[in-house]
């Protein structure tokens, strides 16, 4: 039922829901085109919340919805949610970014699913460029675009992320002057030895899409895409040329997170997750790369408690490296805690 703010209240859910005026500037897609939704989580970025909305408004080819799911924010996002055109918004107690875009998905009505954080920005031709490469490669789950850096104050830290990291370009097959696909083993090779696409630079389809894992805070979109090339068996396809903008920030749960040990705590989940669904669906050659990316987390891990001061809890964490892929690093690391120092 409508409040006294005019906003709908979900019943049995406890959250709020409410839907801006719709935008009159972009071009719809054509009746030919399958629907696209857009799904916004945020939390707290009220000042940069709208000009992410309005990147996603403004696109060559608008999404026929865009959905912001606000994660229990303290701040003034309800507020700048209930003045903003052209989106629908639903609010949920605080419970992390993938469980904000699982929120979405229950929502989204388009036939492709685009993930868009919200102090990160596309360019207009973002979503065209990467439904084109969609609808012109049925074997493919997803498409994902090359990005730029930049600061908190929006200035350009980097202007390719792709090109300062050769392994894009030899992944797959050139398709064209800016864009290359790759096949299921391709893309599952990629995609294992690398975080090579962060959630706003994807577009799914949507009967390929799964739910995120809300146990996984730092790492959640590489397990979201493996988990889609590994349930569906399918190729994706990317675009070299900078199609969006991501913003570093302190409040970014990646770039502000200055604990080490933390984040090697965070990739070993995502691994851990991993394995446990869908260890079957992997080949050896495949689990001993999980398990080397695990092995070094663990050895990463194990050398900040050493820094920290404490020796046995490292003593331990190097045998899990050695036990997830037996390594002389390992042995290494343990025999610098074990042997007496040279005084």
């Amino acid at each position: 039922m409508p409040d006294a703010s005019g906003l709908t209240r979900d019943a049995g859910s406890g959250s709020r829901s409410g839907r801006g005026v719709e935008p009159s500037t972009p071009k719809p897609f054509t009746a030919t085109a399958p629907l696209l939704s857009v799904i916004i989580p945020t939390y707290n970025r009220a000042a940069l919340l709208p000009n992410a909305v309005s990147s996603a408004a403004l696109q060559t080819q608008a999404p026929a919805q865009i959905v912001v799911v606000d994660d229990g924010s303290t701040d003034e996002t309800p507020s700048v949610l209930a003045r903003l055109q052209g989106v629908e918004w639903v609010s949920q107690a605080n419970r992390g970014p993938s469980a904000a875009r699982n929120g979405g998905m229950e929502r989204a009505r388009g036939g492709f699913i685009a993930f868009l954080d919200s102090d990160d920005a596309w360019d207009p031709e973002f979503l065209s460029t990467l439904v084109s490469l969609l609808r012109e490669n049925q074997d493919v789950g997803f498409a994902f675009a090359n990005w730029r850096g930049a600061d908190a104050s929006g200035a350009v830290t980097y202007p390719d992320y792709m090109a300062a990291h050769p392994y894009y370009h030899h992944a797959g097959s050139a398709c064209g002057q800016a864009w290359r696909t790759l096949d299921s083993r391709q893309a599952r090779a990629l995609f294992l030895e690398h975080s090579a696409a962060p959630s706003s630079a994807v577009v799914v389809r949507r009967d390929c899409a799964v739910a995120w894992d809300e146990t996984v805070r730092i790492g959640e979109d590489n397990l979201f895409l493996l988990e889609v090339l590994l349930k569906h068996r399918c190729g994706c396809a990317f675009m070299t040329k900078p199609l969006w903008t991501k913003r570093g920030s302190p409040a970014n749960l990646c770039d502000g997170n200055q604990d080490a040990s933390a984040l090697a705590r965070q990739h070993l989940a995502m691994a851990g997750a991993l394995l446990k669904r869908h260890r079957s669906a992997l080949d050896w050659s495949e689990v001993c790369t999980v398990r080397r990316g695990m092995a070094a987390d663990w050895r990463d891990w194990a050398y900040w408690e050493a820094r920290a001061g404490h020796r046995r809890g490292a003593l331990g964490l190097y045998g899990r490296s050695f036990v997830a892929l037996p390594s002389w690093r390992s042995l290494r690391g343990a025999a610098g805690l074990l042997l007496p120092r040279r005084s």
